[in-house]
């Protein structure tokens, strides 16, 4: 018993999801909203990540659509970035793409993919290094050209 809450307790101390002194500004349907809602953000280099959007004063816009279809579940996600000060507008072109699949065929299922598919979407721009910092760089670009 012992055992068990000592890696209880070291998981929930290296899970991004509990991670409060930073967070992540985005804007999703309603459906991944509230499943991000639900789960909150569960990924690896959580607070890499949100240190880095919080730092370039940026948000992530995340665009998905899944399916349903006789033989599996899709879900499609895509993330760009945004700045945060309402001022500015629009999103960069450069955004960071995932598919994934999953056989069972049902509303909870389409649901789990589409969050899970944006959990490893959100944990490819924490660790890319030079593709995220591509679209921080164009990101500034869009702040400077409406200075």
């Amino acid at each position: 018993m012992n055992k068990f809450l000592l890696v209880t307790l070291i998981y929930l101390g290296t899970t991004s999801a509990f991670a409060s002194d930073c967070s992540i500004n985005y804007v999703a349907d309603d459906q991944l909203t509230n499943i991000i809602k639900k789960n909150g953000f569960q990924f690896e280099n959580y607070q890499k990540l949100c240190q880095t959007l919080n730092k370039n004063n940026a948000g992530i816009k995340f665009s998905s659509i899944s399916q349903i279809s006789p033989y599996q579940t899709t879900s499609s996600v895509r993330a760009s970035f945004y700045l945060k000060p309402t001022k500015y507008k629009g999103i960069t072109s450069l955004a960071r793409n995932r598919i994934g699949y999953e056989e069972k065929r049902t509303t909870n299922a389409e649901i789990e993919n589409t969050y899970n598919v944006t959990m490893e979407l959100l944990a490819d721009l924490a660790n890319d290094d030079d593709y995220r910092n591509k679209m921080l760089k164009e990101l500034n670009e869009m702040k400077d050209a409406t200075k």
